[in-house]
C-alpha cells in the first residue's frame, strides 16, 4: 500500500522537526541513512522514516517498553529525592549532635 502525500514531509519540515539543518537532512537522504522519495525536484520523507530517525516507534511492544522505561525513570527520580531528603536529615542530626 502506497503512503499518501499527507504522510510525507518536505526536507524543510523534516529538518525543523528533527532540529537539524536542511543541508544535513539532504546529506542523510544522499547517504541513504533516511529513506525518501524524490518527487520532481524535491524530496519527500515518509513520517514513518522521520519517527524512526527521531527514535519514535509505533508498534505496541515498543510502546509498552517505552512506557515501562518512563515508569522506571520516575521511580529512579523518586529514589533520588528520598536520598536527598535522608541526606538533609543526617545533616540536621549532625548539627544537633554537634551542639
Amino acid at each position: 500500500m502506497m503512503n499518501s502525500e499527507k504522510e510525507m514531509l518536505t526536507v524543510q519540515e523534516f529538518s525543523e522537526k528533527a532540529n537539524i539543518t536542511v543541508t544535513y537532512a539532504r546529506q542523510l537522504l544522499r547517504e541513504r541513512k533516511i529513506n525518501g522519495v524524490k518527487i520532481g525536484k524535491s524530496w519527500r520523507i515518509y513520517t514513518e522514516e522521520v519517527n524512526k530517525y527521531l527514535g519514535i516507534v509505533g508498534d505496541s511492544k515498543s510502546m509498552e517498553m517505552q512506557l515501562y522505561i518512563k515508569e522506571l525513570e520516575a521511580k529512579v527520580k523518586n529514589c533520588e529525592m528520598q536520598i536527598a531528603t535522608f541526606r538533609n536529615i543526617v545533616g540536621t542530626l549532625e548539627n544537633i549532635v554537634g551542639m
